[in-house]
């Protein structure tokens, strides 16, 4: 019984560390990041899509062989108030496909005015074990 007992308390245990949460980093703390293949995680990047500026990936054949992208939403600060116009975070969420090393690279722009600069930059070395 106590062995029976043991394998199954093994079981859960090794159960809830294969679906850990994904990891989340805020772009506005970090530089780098190491992971290990299969493991996903999110990227925070805070910005108000209401002045027109967006922040999006910048595309690079690096990137695209590593890091495979789950997933992009934007979620606006919570308040009593809702106000209008208020910031929000930009959140992009990969999987790591294979071993490696890479730079994410993401700029805040206005999609639709042709020629401009990025308002920002934020750039992120990768490296998947």
């Amino acid at each position: 019984m106590k062995s029976l007992l043991l394998s199954f308390m093994a079981f859960l245990l090794l159960g809830c560390l294969g679906c850990a949460t994904p990891r989340r980093f805020d772009a506005s703390d970090v530089t780098s990041i190491s992971l290990h293949v299969d493991e996903t995680f999110t990227i925070d990047i805070r910005g108000n899509r209401t002045t027109g500026f967006i922040w999006r990936q910048v595309p690079n054949d690096d990137s695209q062989a590593l890091l495979e992208l789950v997933g992009e939403s934007y979620e606006t600060v919570k308040s009593k108030r809702n106000l209008c116009g208020a910031p929000g975070t930009f959140h992009f969420q990969y999987r790591a496909k294979t071993q490696g090393k890479c730079l994410l690279q993401f700029e805040n722009i206005r999609p639709w005015e042709k020629g401009a600069s990025p308002s920002g930059t934020r750039a992120i070395s990768v490296v998947v074990e």
